[in-house]
């Protein structure tokens, strides 16, 4: 057997097949491993639960922006001295009137949480809750409007506005509409 192919080495033979190819290649035909459906992305499909979709989708944004901000720290390093921002803030706070003001925005939601929830408990009637509503979103009004024209800022101008301070007032307005006109969310 070793000098029939001439290279030395064992050919392997196949051992005879027990059944006919006829009847094989016909149940083959019937057992399938896969079947044809709509996709899962489709809507005919039936499938709504995209959880794990989003969950890849926001592991792959956080990579590709983690290698992004790695590889302009290898090659730029680092170009702005935190020290420096802190210490700039701390001797001037009001010179920073957007930093204020998105800080000073975690006051509002810690208000409409703790009134969410006094209204959930049943603590607060529905009267008393829509008249603490209307403080609530007149201060959110008001805030940012007074923030914008009485604090200078260090951005260059001719009104020495914050870049931020265009957007709060475009927005808040905006919100308090949709809010005051359809209600709050559903649950």
């Amino acid at each position: 057997m070793a000098g029939e192919d001439g290279g030395g080495a064992r050919r392997r033979r196949r051992a005879p097949s027990t059944g006919d190819t006829a009847d094989t290649v016909r149940e083959g035909a019937e057992l399938r491993c896969h079947k044809v459906q709509e996709s899962l992305l489709s809507s005919a499909s039936g499938f709504s639960n995209y959880r794990g979709i989003l969950n890849w989708c926001v592991v792959m944004l956080g990579l590709g922006n983690a290698r992004l901000f790695l590889e302009n720290i290898i090659k730029y390093g680092i170009l702005v001295d935190p020290i420096q921002v802190v210490s700039l803030f701390l001797k001037d706070p009001y010179s920073w009137p957007s930093l204020c003001l998105v800080l000073a925005s975690n006051v509002f939601i810690l208000g409409s949480l703790h009134l969410e929830r006094r209204l959930a408990s049943g603590r607060l009637s529905e009267g008393m809750g829509l008249f603490l509503y209307t403080i609530i979103l007149t201060c959110i009004l008001c805030v940012p409007v007074l923030v914008v024209f009485t604090v200078t800022s260090m951005t260059p101008g001719k009104y020495k506005t914050p870049p931020l301070s265009p957007d709060l007032l475009q927005t808040t307005p905006t919100q308090c509409f949709f809010y005051l006109q359809w209600g709050p969310p559903l649950r």
